[in-house]
């Protein structure tokens, strides 16, 4: 069991290490071959990237996983999961047009090529993501670290080479051409032919309850990693932009370890404990106080290390305004506990019974964020938006403590018992 968590572990770090490596890489030609205003350019293409990502997927990674994980071997079930997958893309295809349409008329902060080429990106790196799913609910994670291996050829080298040449269109035509060919090697990898022969792409089989927490806690994390930028392409220069990018995503990266360890648990906690009676609680409170022990540990441990580090790595990443990215970063590291701990706890929810807990904290931090960006954003420009992910940080820390604690006293008041 323990060799098996490890093995998935190491694979999903390194899958997901390997998307933000390509990510960083990408950062820094950006800012030292094309400069910090096309990196401010390339940060608010990057929300229109993964708003497009989040609805042609619903970011349902997790919820594929912990479902193919609970029914591999019902191939029924499989066939069902396949299409809801496909119904899914298709609810959010007819959305994106709609949004298209909107950014189109309404929002000129970026270039109409860049614009569309990026929107292109994210409707393909959506149905990559869901693919994830497949292999993580297998446990065949070796194979998505393989694909990203491959998208790391397609799309890193070229970059680092060619930067100039290429230009932000360029990036985007690359990324497009990498989650081709890992959509052909994960369908490939989890067979999925065995699958489609009959695919029931219908409304009447969508698990709507499941998918709409899921979803919702999806649109909670674009929120999260995305939404800062959208309201600062208002507010502030494109090279003012592209240092709090570099910040943002210097953090993002760092809070990689718990983000994919925890991931990486789910399949074997949906099969564990969601075929437990609620007497069987106590071995789930075990399981959840060292959970705990390692986000804290490790929140520490990461908090320390990107405060006293923050200057080597924006030296690394631009010369032309390190001062502000580090400053960015001096705040963002004390925000690294807070992550840390609510990865970990976050997960417990997600992987038993009690998603729709987490569902409410998520949506709720999500909306919080949104309307204090907005409000201080306007008053504060970018220390507002600092000002309010530190509130949104806090609150999700200690609304899953108390939700969690609420659970392991009164199991049955709380949510369905743990396995039902």
């Amino acid at each position: 069991m323990i060799k098996r968590i490890l093995k998935t572990s190491f694979f999903s770090v390194g899958s997901r290490g390997i998307l933000t490596l390509i990510n960083l890489i990408i950062m820094y030609c950006v800012s030292h071959g094309l400069g910090e205003e096309k990196l401010g350019v390339y940060s608010i293409s990057a929300f229109i990237y993964y708003l497009f990502a989040f609805l042609t997927s619903f970011e349902l990674t997790t919820y594929f996983g912990k479902e193919v994980a609970h029914q591999r071997d019902r191939i029924e079930e499989v066939k069902r999961l396949v299409g809801e997958i496909s119904t899914t893309f298709i609810i959010g295809l007819g959305i994106s047009v709609l949004i298209l349409i909107f950014l189109l008329f309404f929002y000129h902060k970026i270039d109409t090529p860049v614009l569309l080429i990026s929107i292109a990106g994210g409707v393909i790196f959506g149905i990559e993501k869901n693919l994830s799913g497949f292999l993580l609910g297998k446990e065949k994670m070796q194979f998505e670290f393989i694909s990203q291996a491959a998208a790391f050829v397609i799309v890193a080298v070229p970059v680092l080479i060619w930067v100039k040449k290429l230009d932000i269109t360029g990036i985007y035509i690359l990324r497009i051409a990498a989650s081709g060919v890992t959509i052909l090697m994960r369908g490939f990898f989890v067979r999925i032919n065995r699958y489609i022969e009959k695919v029931y792409i219908s409304l009447k089989y969508y698990n709507w309850k499941e998918i709409t927490f899921f979803s919702a806690s999806g649109f909670s994390y674009f929120i999260q990693h995305h939404f800062d930028l959208f309201i600062l392409s208002f507010l502030i220069s494109k090279e003012l932009e592209g240092a709090y990018f570099l910040a943002l995503r210097i953090y993002l990266a760092v809070c990689l370890l718990a983000e994919m360890t925890s991931f990486a648990l789910t399949p074997y906690i949906s099969r564990i404990y969601r075929e437990k009676e609620a007497k069987k609680m106590s071995d789930f409170h075990s399981f959840y106080k060292k959970i705990l022990l390692v986000g804290v540990l490790l929140g520490v441990l990461a908090s320390v290390i990107l405060f006293f580090t923050r200057d080597i790595l924006v030296s690394f990443f631009t010369k032309e305004n390190p001062q502000l990215t580090s400053e960015f970063l001096f705040y963002f590291s004390f925000f690294i506990f807070f992550r840390f701990v609510s990865y970990y706890t976050g997960n417990i929810l997600t992987s038993t019974q009690y998603q729709n807990i987490r569902f409410y904290i998520l949506i709720s931090s999500a909306l919080l964020m949104m309307g204090l960006e907005l409000l201080l954003g306007h008053f504060f420009s970018v220390m507002g938006i600092i000002y309010s992910r530190a509130v949104m940080e806090l609150f999700i820390f200690i609304a899953y403590l108390i939700a969690i604690a609420k659970i392991r006293h009164h199991p049955l008041e709380t949510g369905e018992p743990v396995g039902r």
